[in-house]
């Protein structure tokens, strides 16, 4: 068991964002704090932490009056408070109760330019924090950069990380997220497979890692069955768990963020105010990315995303299914070295904001 000389309390009051605890807690750890995470019940059920090791926290829920009613004393036992999320702006008035270091995860980055944000973190002792370098470059007023990290963990955090992943057949692609035709275009996806099935390109399965029992995903399969393809295509049925989730992501080569720049207004935000969880999930678990050029672009992993236009998916997937394993594993070669300079910037990250707001 390591020692720890700090204690830090992670909280998320909303039941989404978990996904980034486990990072959190990492670099807390990294840092010499044990770290205390406060979660939401639904949350604190489907524990974000499963899957992972050797990160040194208690989870506890924040249902209840216990938790907020004492928090005033409760806040002063730690030498650190992180709010993985502080949205919508009503948690502010629960964080500004705290007067010891604060750093907050941004998952909006336009919100740091409305007025009740500006005046939260006008104080020295808070400072935000936003999930990836170009929602970073997104300043408030275009010269300093916003404070950033990239959400990932070392390899060894991770129980099912794949150290060793080939190119085999069937080739398997996948996608996250909710399903939903309007924030993704699974539209485009059903296209594309019809397409390469049609003109016999590869052998391929799609696995569609989300609830698929949404008012989309019925309708999404009912369009597969129409087109005689449903069988290239995965679903599960039931809300996976991380584990579960991450298990899944483990056997897949290939992963499709489906985030397109002629989407809607939520689409358009994953280009400069919102990180999608596609990409750290890339990086844990040694997946391709397939992405929108305009997307790629913001990423800057050029050696290692397959590019492509918008409604020219089917480009990308060909790409990908005529890969050769030579080529493959070149680009895994470089997405580790893209981790490695990932955590290398979030601990001299975390470490500099520390210093700042202590």
């Amino acid at each position: 068991m390591r020692r720890f000389t700090k204690k830090a309390i992670v909280i998320e009051p909303n039941r989404f964002h978990r996904e980034t605890l486990p990072s959190i807690t990492y670099l807390l750890n990294e840092m010499g704090y044990f770290v205390e995470v406060y979660t939401a019940r639904k949350a604190h059920i489907n524990n974000s932490f499963n899957g992972f090791k050797h990160l040194y926290c208690r989870k506890h829920s924040i249902e209840g009056p216990f938790f907020w009613l004492d928090r005033v004393r409760k806040f002063k036992d730690y030498d650190l408070i992180v709010w993985n999320s502080v949205e919508p702006e009503k948690w502010l008035d629960d964080a500004e109760i705290a007067s010891i270091p604060t750093l907050c995860i941004m998952h909006t980055a336009s919100l740091l330019q409305t007025p009740k944000y500006r005046s939260f973190f006008s104080k020295p002792h808070r400072s935000p924090l936003v999930l990836g370098e170009h929602i970073g470059a997104t300043s408030d007023d275009n010269e300093n950069e916003i404070p950033w990290i990239f959400p990932i963990t070392t390899p060894d955090t991770i129980a099912h990380f794949p150290k060793t992943k080939e190119l085999t057949y069937p080739t398997q692609f996948c996608t996250q997220g909710y399903l939903n035709f309007e924030r993704r275009d699974y539209a485009g996806l059903i296209e594309a497979a019809y397409s390469l099935h049609q003109a016999a390109i590869g052998d391929f399965e799609i696995n569609i890692i989300c609830n698929s029992n949404t008012v989309d995903g019925t309708i999404m399969q009912n369009q597969l069955d129409q087109l005689k393809i449903k069988h290239l295509f995965k679903f599960h049925h039931q809300t996976l768990s991380f584990g579960q989730m991450y298990e899944e992501f483990s056997q897949m080569h290939f992963i499709l963020p489906l985030i397109n720049w002629e989407g809607d207004s939520h689409a358009k935000s994953y280009f400069s105010e919102r990180g999608s969880f596609t990409f750290p999930l890339a990086l844990q678990f040694r997946m391709i990315p397939i992405a929108h050029r305009r997307l790629s672009a913001c990423y800057r992993w050029d050696k290692a995303i397959i590019p492509y236009q918008y409604h020219e998916l089917e480009n990308g997937m060909t790409s990908a299914l005529k890969m050769s394993k030579e080529e493959y594993q070149a680009r895994q070669d470089h997405m580790d070295t893209i981790r490695q300079n990932y955590l290398s910037h979030n601990l001299n990250q975390i470490e500099s904001l520390i210093k700042k707001v202590t």
